[in-house]
């Protein structure tokens, strides 16, 4: 049985720090060094930046194809979205498989996964936070992140793996919050979908600037950027 419900952002929290706990001291000192370097505001036009992040995604989809063949395990999909394309998920490679699969069998291109031909550390930290602030789709829900229930499958041979980084980053973008109005605050808007049939919860990040207006979705993207672009440079000056 499933249970859909708001995710509170103080349990998101908790579930980074048990997770950290079992990092020995020089993995911990090491991702915090990556996150200080790569946690840099994103500088000029947001949505050209993320339209360029958009267009390498699939460079390497080919080859990504064939490294998920060789991945046995198979769990079902929850809550495929019904009104928009391109939703975002974030995972370790055997869960995100079954979604790779559904993009494969399917015309509609209901989910989005980084396949990157020469993929860095910094094309995944843009993905995530160019898809944290809805500018890679227009989905209520941009990012599904796939939780595993088990924290120490956040590591593989004593070091962390990138699902932990984009947790973290996640955590970063909405401590700093300089996208957003703080009324629209990301923290207000998690959600949690529980299946004891599945070995991972799964997070959703709702799109703060999502309105669905007489039936039909629309969105204040693009005006939110136009009067956000302003604010975010003033923001950026007094933290100096």
């Amino acid at each position: 049985m499933s249970t859909f419900r708001k995710y509170l952002y103080q349990e998101y929290v908790d579930y980074i720090n048990n997770a950290i706990n079992i990092i020995p001291v020089t993995k911990l000192d090491e991702i915090k060094k990556k996150l200080k370097d790569n946690w840099q505001p994103i500088k000029g036009n947001v949505s050209e930046i993320c339209n360029n992040v958009k267009g390498k995604s699939y460079t390497g989809y080919e080859d990504t194809f064939k490294y998920f063949q060789n991945i046995n395990t198979s769990y079902p999909i929850y809550k495929i979205p019904k009104h928009c394309e391109n939703q975002i998920v974030l995972g370790q490679k055997e869960y995100i498989k079954d979604y790779f699969n559904y993009i494969e069998t399917h015309s509609s291109p209901k989910f989005f996964i980084l396949t990157n031909k020469n993929w860095t550390e910094n094309d995944n930290n843009l993905f995530v936070r160019c898809g944290a602030i809805g500018q890679l789709n227009d989905c209520k829900y941009p990012i599904r992140i796939l939780l595993p229930k088990n924290h120490t499958e956040l590591f593989n041979n004593n070091n962390y793996r990138i699902t932990l980084l984009e947790l973290l980053t996640i955590k970063e973008l909405i401590d700093n919050e300089i996208h957003v109005k703080s009324k629209e605050s990301l923290k207000n808007n998690l959600w949690i979908l529980e299946d004891s049939n599945l070995p991972y919860d799964i997070i959703f990040i709702e799109n703060p600037h999502f309105v669905k207006k007489g039936g039909k979705t629309r969105f204040k993207r693009k005006h939110k950027l136009t009067k956000r672009k302003h604010k975010t440079r003033k923001y950026k000056n007094s933290r100096k």
